[in-house]
């Protein structure tokens, strides 16, 4: 793979990422909005389980540090930066 094929193929797999990310926030604000059942926190468990199989995933695949993915990953969700 070209060293272009292969940036893009890491970009796209962050944005997925970043994507699953947030649909594992989405899914715990809805989950913990209400009193705890398992039916209501199975989409929260399911996309977070989603989310941490891509994050090993794409953390072996491009060779980079499983924990520096994930911390990357949540300050960009979590803490994005303001626009200037």
């Amino acid at each position: 793979m070209e060293e272009d094929d292969q940036e893009k193929a890491r970009r796209e797999s962050h944005a997925r990422l970043v994507a699953l990310k947030v649909a594992s926030v989405e899914a715990q604000a809805r989950a913990t909005a209400e009193g705890y059942s398992s039916e209501a926190w199975a989409p929260w468990r399911a996309a977070a389980g989603a989310y941490q199989a891509a994050l090993t995933e794409h953390a072996a695949a491009f060779g980079l540090n499983r924990y520096e993915v994930e911390r990357a990953v949540n300050e960009e969700v979590l803490h994005p930066e303001p626009n200037e």
